[in-house]
């Protein structure tokens, strides 16, 4: 029998909300918010087709496809025909416009129609003027880039924003400096930053300055976010907000996030959810996570259904996880099968684990693992925690501790409960102490049980409490 204190299973528990406001930001930030790191892709500075009717109305004539049609063909050079005028390319790029959402673009295949269109209607029309449009068309040429890009042709994208920004396209400059930033290359990505950043580039200045933070120059960032900042961009508010945050200036952080939430900023919005909610202020937590939720900004529809939860509301908290997870949101997912749970409905909690599980949520293999242990499939949960402790989940490690521990196996139980302490998991720090008391080795015992303790847990305190020859 162990001597004081029992092995301490960590389980589910009920979805908590993080303890402090950086946490709960970061765990916004994992999900949605591009803050503290480059964006995915470049972004367009301006709709693509308002861009792609207007470059077409300013070429020579080619000959067009004869009706529109909902997914574009590839036009065909045919003199015998003879030409059609600018207004009738330009009506006919108004037509696929019309049949793709607005500043967007619908299919992959349209994408590479919208490419081969604009290269066709170069080749098919006079070489000369072609060339010339071509040359002196930077946005038209930032457009072909992102093309490119999205179809994964990189040096091709390369390619024509390099001309564009040649050219003066700040725009280019900037989809340059976001591509060399994917690619690795932090010195190129910081040229073209600079270059376009210097030129009045607001967006530039928000991705210097992300840069920058990332190296660890916390002025330099500031210095490019402010600037941003004053020029309207709302992402760099959002930026400085986190920035001052992080240095306990809370009235500063407030202040950047309330403009730019203002503004339509989302993030912004459930970052001034965070804030207020860690203040205490739930009213105001709620009015803003619920702006950004019905905007569409999943990690502010994850935390209004963790407020409500806390709040006792637990239908409200499943009707927004239900909406978290039909948009991916593993915790989401993880959350409704900890409630289902709770309610007696271990298939439904099933479900959501699997699904989250599935996904790659860690917290959901755990909970997947103790749902098997229960009913007694131990090589199910086996499977589940290994997978979930493989990818740092310390809960994980500590029942796979206990569950080698059930076995007989304790050099592998104190393996990965000393995994699991060394990543700060109390309640492995606690079955450390049970081990080593129950080998003998008190001192051991005493040393982990202290540091448990430290840090609040109850059983490791209680341990310290009770004689050593003591039987529980």
């Amino acid at each position: 029998m162990l001597l004081p204190g029992s092995l301490e299973p960590q389980s589910k528990g009920k979805p908590v909300s993080p303890k402090t406001f950086m946490e709960q930001v970061r765990l916004s930030l994992a999900r949605e918010t591009d803050a503290f790191r480059p964006a995915a892709r470049p972004v367009r500075e301006r709709g693509f087709w308002s861009q792609l009717v207007a470059a077409l109305a300013r070429m020579p004539a080619v000959v067009m496809p004869t009706e529109a049609v909902s997914q574009p063909q590839h036009p065909q050079a045919d003199p015998a025909q003879g030409s059609v005028t600018r207004a009738r390319l330009a009506d006919a790029a108004a037509r696929w416009k019309s049949a793709s959402p607005q500043g967007s673009i619908r299919r992959r295949d349209d994408l590479l129609d919208a490419a081969d269109y604009l290269k066709v209607a170069a080749l098919a029309s006079d070489p000369d003027r072609a060339r010339a449009a071509d040359a002196g068309d930077t946005s038209a040429m930032n457009n072909l880039g992102l093309l490119l890009h999205d179809e994964g042709d990189t040096d091709g994208a390369r390619t024509w924003w390099q001309r564009a920004a040649d050219a003066g396209d700040t725009s280019a400059m900037n989809n340059l400096g976001l591509l060399l930033h994917e690619e690795g290359n932090t010195h190129g990505a910081r040229t073209w930053y600079a270059r376009a950043a210097d030129a009045g580039d607001t967006s530039a200045m928000n991705n210097l300055g992300l840069l920058l933070h990332d190296e660890g120059d916390t002025d330099g960032a500031r210095t490019w976010w402010q600037r941003a900042a004053d020029a309207g961009d709302t992402s760099a508010m959002n930026n400085l907000g986190l920035l001052l945050h992080d240095e306990g200036n809370t009235h500063g952080a407030r202040t950047w996030y309330a403009r730019a939430a203002d503004a339509g900023d989302t993030s912004a919005m459930n970052n001034l959810g965070n804030l207020l909610h860690d203040e205490g202020d739930t009213h105001g937590a709620r009015t803003w996570y619920a702006r950004a939720a019905d905007a569409g900004f999943a990690g502010a529809v994850y935390n209004l259904g963790l407020l409500l939860h806390d709040e006792g509301d637990t239908d409200g908290a499943r009707t927004w996880w239900q909406r978290a997870a039909g948009a991916g949101d593993t915790s989401a997912m993880n959350n409704l099968g900890n409630l289902l749970h709770d309610e007696g409905d271990t298939h439904g909690a099933r479900t959501w684990w699997q699904r989250a599980a599935d996904a790659g949520d860690t917290s959901a293999r755990n909970n997947l693992g103790l749902l098997l242990y229960d009913e007694g499939d131990t090589d199910g949960a086996r499977t589940w925690w290994q997978r979930a402790a493989g990818a740092g989940d310390t809960s994980a490690m500590n029942n796979l501790g206990l569950l080698l521990h059930d076995e007989g196996d304790t050099d592998g139980a104190r393996t990965w409960w000393q995994r699991a302490a060394g990543a700060g998991d109390t309640s492995a720090m606690n079955n450390l102490g049970n081990l080593l008391h129950e080998e003998g080795d008190t001192h051991g015992a005493r040393t982990w049980y202290t540091r448990a303790a430290d840090t609040g847990h109850i059983s490791a305190a209680v341990a310290l409490s009770t004689p050593n020859d003591a039987e529980m």
